[in-house]
C-alpha cells in the first residue's frame, strides 16, 4: 500500500508537470470560458450575426426613412399655412383628379382664412396667379375678382379654387405629370376704421394632396 505521504507527493510532481499559463498568455487567448466564438468559420456567416445584422440595418432605414417623412411634412407644412399681417391662413380639402384619357387634370382646395387680432375687414379685390408646376404645361394664369367678403373679428371664411389643365391633341403637350399648382394670391380692402388693409399668400401644393396637414 502506498502511504499518504507518498501519496502527497505523487500528487505535487504531477501538479508541476502542468503548464501554468502567464499572466500575458492568459490576455492573449483567454482561458476557455471567456474565449468567444470565431465569428466566421469557412467565410460562413453564423445565424445569430446575421439575424443581429438584419436587424440593425432595417432599425437604420426605418430610422431614415422617419426623418425624411418629417422633413417632407415640414416643407409642405411650410409651404400650406402661414401668416400675413392679421390673418392666419391654411389650405384645406385639397383634392386631385385626372381623366387620363381626355387629358384632363384638375386640383382644387379651399383657402380658410381666420383672422387674428380682433378687427373687422372686408375685401373687396382678390388678385391671384397660378403656375401648374409640371414641365408640360408651363403657362401661368392670372384672374382678378371683384367683390365683398367680410370677415368678423376672429372669424372666418374660405375660398375655394379650382385649376384645370387640359392637353389637347394637336397642342405639343405629350403628357402631363401630377398637378403641383403654385399660387400668388392678394387680398385688398379696409378694415373697420376704412384704412387699407392687405393680405399676400404664397402657397405651393403638393403632388399628392394627401400630405397636407388636417386642420
Amino acid at each position: 500500500m502506498t502511504s499518504l505521504s507518498n501519496l502527497d507527493e505523487s500528487i505535487d510532481e504531477q501538479s508541476r508537470s502542468v503548464p501554468v499559463l502567464s499572466n500575458e498568455m492568459r490576455m492573449a487567448y483567454g482561458t476557455v470560458c471567456d474565449r468567444r466564438p470565431q465569428g466566421r468559420v469557412h467565410g460562413l456567416i453564423p445565424h445569430g450575426e446575421a439575424l443581429w445584422r438584419n436587424t440593425m440595418t432595417r432599425l437604420l432605414l426605418v430610422g431614415l426613412l422617419g426623418v425624411i417623412i418629417a422633413d417632407c411634412a415640414g416643407y409642405w407644412r411650410a409651404h400650406t399655412e402661414g401668416t400675413s399681417g392679421p390673418i392666419a391662413w391654411s389650405i384645406a380639402d385639397a383634392q386631385s383628379a385626372a381623366d387620363r384619357v381626355g387629358e384632363r387634370y384638375a386640383y382644387s382646395f379651399v383657402l380658410v382664412l381666420q383672422e387674428t387680432q380682433g378687427t373687422p375687414l372686408t375685401f373687396t379685390t382678390l388678385t391671384y396667379t397660378v403656375y401648374s408646376g409640371t414641365a408640360t404645361s408651363s403657362g401661368t394664369d392670372t384672374r382678378i375678382l371683384q367683390g365683398t367678403w367680410k370677415l368678423r373679428a376672429h372669424g372666418s371664411y374660405r375660398f375655394p379654387f379650382t385649376y384645370t389643365v387640359t392637353c389637347r391633341e394637336g397642342s405639343g403637350c405629350v403628357k402631363l405629370e401630377p398637378l403641383a399648382p403654385t399660387y400668388h394670391i392678394v387680398l385688398t380692402g379696409t378694415d373697420s376704421q376704412d384704412k387699407p388693409a392687405q393680405v399676400i399668400i404664397d402657397t405651393k401644393l403638393p403632388p399628392d394632396p394627401s400630405v397636407i396637414r388636417k386642420h
